[in-house]
């Protein structure tokens, strides 16, 4: 009997600690994390398989491990305001600014979140042409003014024969202002196609991005939202919502690796055309391969528009709003893997395993690494739960036994006992990939 009541005490003991360890409120309450923002958020693409998107996808695993009632409602195409496949549309700024809807609860969710994280700014850049950003910022790197005889729209001048898409052209540069501009201030550009290459690499065309080379059918007009302001806003309404979440904006990750989509075959060799007149000037990149160069020119692309959230910060000294920094933590694990020397950069690096097929979406490891910076940040803030490594270790361990179990030549204890032997989050994440690399799992 003695030895009963002493497990019993045991058992009770056990339990109150667990308890104790829980991510709570002073009321002794969940914590409610929300999820706002895009594609990369929503993690409908990137978390392979769909069946697994709550045991890959980041906001889950934040939520999981550290036992909050989380919520997601980002949404594939988002803007800061409007969408991608209609500019007029709704975005995030609008998402938030509206009355709940039917059963979704956003507003509810964001009235009682203690904290909001945000995933958005990549789709201001992707809605236009990522080229034509990555041939202006080596302008700029170079100290080359919009619309100067050295400007590469004025090298489009050089060969295009279009008289009216000169003056085009030149009225587009009559104030100086560069695309850098107009997706920081937001504005509309009217009659001004942007460029493309010829699949020849030789001659400059002109059309819309989704409409190849046509000329004739291209809707010249585009419309930036103003992407500084409207984390100026986003932030206000949240605060007019909710006075004391923490709020934490992500920072967009650096997606260019060897055989990235995200260019055509012409729009590399524009890029490489810049990057060459870009070193006569005296620019020094930091690698020598031409992938890594043009990664490089993308880093400082994405520099420019994560710098507005520092912007934001500056601006707003007094301002809880935090920033995470997942580029620079993806470029942490992407400069680890070095060969010859060189930063590796091809399909089979580890770097380029933290994207998915698409080249756009973070991997199943990159919302890994990306749950791994949430979960720091939480811990700095002091509302992590204590146990949460131990949590991510069982949700690891309990996919190894649902997708893994049974694969051909598969060691499934090994897995395990690799995963719960790592003494860190990322040792954990990186236990469980790299013991599951090459096997497809049951229900793949």
């Amino acid at each position: 009997m003695k030895k009963l009541l002493t497990s019993l005490v045991i058992v009770v003991l056990v339990a109150l600690c667990a308890f104790t360890f829980a991510a709570c409120d002073d009321n002794g309450e969940k914590l409610n994390i929300v999820f706002l923002g895009d594609s990369i958020a929503e993690a409908l693409i990137g978390a392979s398989p769909v069946s697994e998107r709550d045991n890959y996808g980041y906001y889950a695993i934040v939520g999981r491990t550290n036992d909050f009632n989380y919520y997601n409602h980002s949404m594939s195409g988002h803007l800061t305001s409007g969408n991608m496949a209609d500019k007029s549309g709704e975005g995030l700024l609008e998402v938030i600014s509206r009355k709940d809807e039917k059963a979704t609860l956003i507003r509810t969710h964001i009235v009682e979140a203690d904290v909001i994280h945000i995933s958005v700014l990549g789709n201001n850049v992707l809605q236009y042409s990522l080229a034509s950003l990555m041939l202006e910022m080596a302008d700029k790197l170079a100290n080359i003014a919009p619309g100067s005889p050295e400007s590469w729209y004025q090298a489009c001048f050089d060969r295009e024969t279009d008289e009216e898409l000169k003056e085009e052209l030149k009225e587009r540069y009559a104030d100086d202002k560069s695309l850098f501009d107009y997706l920081h201030d937001g504005g509309t550009l009217e009659n001004v196609r942007p460029s493309v290459w010829s699949e020849d690499g030789e001659t400059i065309l002109f059309g819309d991005r989704n409409d190849g080379n046509n000329i004739e059918t291209a809707d010249p007009k585009f419309n930036f939202p103003p992407t500084y302001q409207n984390i100026v806003d986003i932030v206000a309404k949240l605060r007019e919502l909710n006075p004391k979440a923490k709020i934490i904006f992500q920072k967009v990750y650096n997606p260019v690796y060897e055989g990235t989509t995200l260019l055509k075959e012409w729009e590399y060799a524009a890029i490489e055309q810049r990057i060459e007149m870009l070193e006569q000037t005296g620019y020094k990149f930091k690698e020598t391969s031409k992938i890594s160069k043009i990664r490089e020119l993308a880093g400082h692309l994405l520099g420019f528009l994560n710098g507005m959230l520092d912007e934001y910060n500056q601006n707003h000294p007094d301002s809880t709003v935090l920033t995470l920094d997942i580029c620079k933590a993806f470029d942490d694990v992407t400069n680890t893997d070095v060969k010859n020397g060189k930063v590796d950069l091809s399909a089979n690096s580890l770097g380029r395993s933290l994207i998915y097929q698409d080249f756009t979406h973070p991997s199943n490891f990159g919302h890994a690494i990306i749950a791994q910076e949430t979960q720091k940040m939480l811990e700095e803030l002091g509302i992590a739960n204590k146990n949460a490594l131990a949590n991510y270790k069982a949700i690891k361990c309990d996919q190894l036994d649902r997708i893994y179990s049974g694969v051909e030549g598969f060691d499934l204890q090994a897995a395990k006992d690799a995963v719960n032997n790592a003494d860190t989050y990322y040792a954990t994440t990186r236990a469980y990939f790299d013991k599951t690399d090459g096997y497809v799992p049951v229900n793949y």
